[in-house]
């Protein structure tokens, strides 16, 4: 889903260089709507019909990716209109904070059944489904996104530091690298093992991020000598970058 995600980027921001977004984002929230209705079947029993290949829907993966294009086209869109105006929200008021963080507190709730069985993720199902982001998940999620923006000037002490933004610059080469620590930890769930704890799961955590720092320092690395190599006259500023934070 991630590797589609990026293949129809590049077109998604062309489209909306020459348009805008509102009609990107409105065929987004269309889809994840029928998404929520079982396009994903429908368009897999046709994709079974027309290419006879006779694929199990549970093996095409596990997220629905019609629904979950209405995140990633959110996000681009978010952006994308604050690089090109720097200021895109205006300041909400006091209060939404303050509910969109006890919105969050209440689904932290449902996830570790502090309702006992009354509100849980299992008796909620479909409404709050992570695969199939169905419409209670969808509330989190913004909720959380408030929060964050609440949180902004923190987080941005926080993450704009080392090893955090070399992380970012290659994202899609940690992306990919961590990965293969994903199938190492699947590997270790055999038999009655379900989850991981004790040493294995600190030591899967530890050398997860031991063996994502070495790729993205590969990375940087790369991009520093390759102009070098090319044309030892050709001098590349680095980027300036636009966070689209304010004071207020």
């Amino acid at each position: 889903m991630y590797v589609i995600f990026l293949l129809i980027t590049p077109f998604l921001l062309a489209i909306a260089a020459n348009r805008s977004w509102k009609g990107i984002l409105l065929a987004s929230m269309s889809v994840w709507l029928l998404a929520q209705f079982g396009l994903r079947a429908w368009d897999h029993d046709v994709v079974v019909r027309v290419t006879t290949l006779q694929i199990p829907l549970q093996d095409t993966g596990s997220f629905n990716l019609f629904a979950w294009k209405l995140v990633w086209v959110s996000g681009l869109s978010i952006g994308g209109a604050s690089a090109l105006e720097g200021r895109l929200f205006k300041r909400p008021p006091r209060f939404a904070y303050q509910v969109s963080a006890l919105v969050c507190i209440y689904f932290i709730g449902v996830r570790h059944s502090w309702f006992r069985n009354h509100l849980t993720q299992q008796t909620l199902g479909l409404q709050l489904d992570k695969l199939q982001l169905g419409p209670l998940r969808v509330v989190n999620l913004i909720a959380f996104a408030c929060v964050m923006y609440w949180s902004r000037k923190l987080l941005t002490r926080l993450f704009l530091m080392e090893p955090f933004i070399m992380l970012g610059r290659a994202s899609p080469q940690v992306f990919c690298a961590h990965l293969a620590f994903v199938f190492v930890g699947l590997a270790l769930l055999y038999g009655t093992v379900s989850q991981l704890h004790g040493f294995d799961a600190v030591g899967l955590v530890a050398l997860t991020f031991i063996g994502v720092i070495f790729v993205a320092l590969r990375k940087i690395r790369g991009e520093r000598h390759e102009p070098t190599t090319k044309n030892p006259e050709l001098k590349i500023n680095p980027p300036h970058i636009r966070l689209g934070l304010t004071d207020d």
